[in-house]
């Protein structure tokens, strides 16, 4: 009974390492990934730090709570991307700080694991990151755009395949996912 336990165990430890292992996609070239799981001090609290930036993530994207399983994520405008911005900071913040921001798409480039894809970050830090086609996340950083007119047009990453560009439509009628940060400590 026992050794029938224990095969039962390792058989279905296997089937879960083949479902998680294919739901992520990396290649073999490390010359391509940003940063390694040695660079990120992981808090207590569903907070990271990246020492090279010496920023502080949320782990979760907003929306996502625990371990990053609960809750409906949260695909804003955004224009309401900052309002989320303001009310966690209003309502007590995160994690004991109320200095959240939209990261600069800079910013957004630095947690971008160039590769992988689906998605395009490391799931050693942050855990559970939603595997869905067409995941982009808002940044802060707005351009002007000439083109019969003056427009505006904010710069988002798109986590499932690690490209970052500016909307084409207007940014109110697009909804994106916020994952918030702010400078460390």
């Amino acid at each position: 009974m026992n050794k029938l336990v224990l095969k039962l165990g390792l058989l279905l430890a296997t089937i879960f390492m083949a479902v998680n292992a294919t739901s992520q996609e990396c290649t073999d070239q490390p010359s391509l990934f940003n940063s390694s799981t040695k660079e990120f001090i992981k808090h207590n609290d569903g907070t990271v730090t990246h020492l090279e930036t010496r920023l502080m993530w949320k782990q979760c994207l907003e929306g996502k709570s625990g371990n990053c399983t609960e809750g409906d994520l949260s695909l804003l405008s955004w224009q309401q991307a900052l309002e989320t911005v303001e009310e966690v900071n209003t309502n007590g913040g995160f994690a004991g700080y109320t200095d959240w921001r939209l990261p600069n798409v800079k910013e957004l480039e630095s947690i971008i694991e160039y590769g992988c894809h689906k998605p395009a970050i490391n799931l050693a830090i942050f855990t559970n990151m939603p595997n869905t086609e067409d995941l982009k996340v808002w940044s802060s950083t707005a351009s002007e755009i000439y083109s019969g007119g003056l427009h505006i047009k904010s710069w988002y990453a798109e986590y499932e395949d690690g490209s970052v560009s500016w909307n084409n439509a207007n940014r109110e009628s697009q909804n994106y996912a916020v994952h918030l940060v702010r400078g460390a400590q």
